[in-house]
């Protein structure tokens, strides 16, 4: 099974579809960010926006890919 993997810091994990790809696992993993507006707490905490990294996780099996938004 695929698993993308986002924002180590809540622990949330997405499972998703055994068809589908690593590529779309990360591209859902990276929309999911944007969605949810992880970023918020820190914006709020004084760090500029420039500074913030978001990356999407995919895992299957001993393969991973990793895409930053």
């Amino acid at each position: 099974m695929v698993r993308s993997w986002f924002n180590k810091c809540a622990g949330r994990y997405n499972s998703v579809r055994k068809k589908e790809s690593l590529e779309e696992c990360v591209r859902s993993a990276l929309a999911q960010i944007e969605e949810k507006h992880y970023e918020t707490t820190l914006l709020k905490k004084g760090i500029p926006a420039e500074r913030i990294r978001k990356y999407g996780f995919a895992f299957e099996g001993s393969h991973v890919l990793i895409g930053e938004g």
